[in-house]
């Protein structure tokens, strides 16, 4: 099944990520800044900056270290109510797995 990931507003123009699976929050604006995702599972030196690419299009770069690790491509349906996740891992050429539907948007002022 896929990964539920629930992503909902944060201080206003910004988004905030949770991962229940992985007990991991990241709080990020889509200003290609870096932001240190937190949670027991997230590695010293993670970092992690967005940037819109669409209307419904955003893209996340995480980095360990510096070093980007993976690129996530995220796409908001037209109705509003998906998100997919395609995710591209650093020296692979092609996307290495993808959750459609397995995300969840929450309209909620945080």
């Amino acid at each position: 099944p896929p990964t539920t990931i629930e992503m909902a507003k944060w201080q206003g123009n910004g988004y905030s990520m949770k991962s229940p699976a992985y007990k991991g929050q990241t709080d990020f604006k889509l200003d290609g800044k870096e932001y240190t995702p937190k949670g027991p599972r997230v590695a010293k030196g993670t970092t992690v900056s967005g940037k819109q690419t669409g209307d419904h299009n955003m893209e996340l770069t995480y980095k360990l270290k510096g070093k980007t690790t993976e690129t996530d491509r995220w796409e908001l349906s037209a109705d509003g109510k998906t998100l997919t996740d395609t995710v591209t891992y650093a020296g692979e050429s092609k996307p290495g797995s993808e959750t459609p539907g397995g995300a969840r948007w929450q309209e909620s002022n945080v």
